[in-house]
């Protein structure tokens, strides 16, 4: 459970350094990862999933640029999943 925990406040880090003016995102992004927290702590692998849905909140937000960045760091991250 710490371990998830951990990546929730780690993933709020990243956005809040990244886009410290967004506080409806983050506060939207803090809201859908802890009721996440259970499902992720049984489902490590769904992990890489969570940081799909924040590029598709990006993409609806038409933050393209941030969509392509994400989207890059998201395939770096998990080069080998289907």
């Amino acid at each position: 459970m710490a371990d998830m925990k951990q990546y929730v406040q780690d993933t709020l880090d990243i956005i809040t350094k990244r886009d410290p003016d967004q506080k409806q995102f983050r506060n939207t992004v803090s809201k859908v990862l802890e009721t996440i927290v259970p499902v992720l702590e049984q489902h490590p692998e769904f992990k890489e999933q969570s940081l799909y849905y924040i590029t598709q909140i990006y993409f609806i937000q038409h933050k393209y640029s941030k969509v392509i960045s994400e989207g890059k760091q998201l395939l770096a991250a998990y080069p080998n999943s289907s």
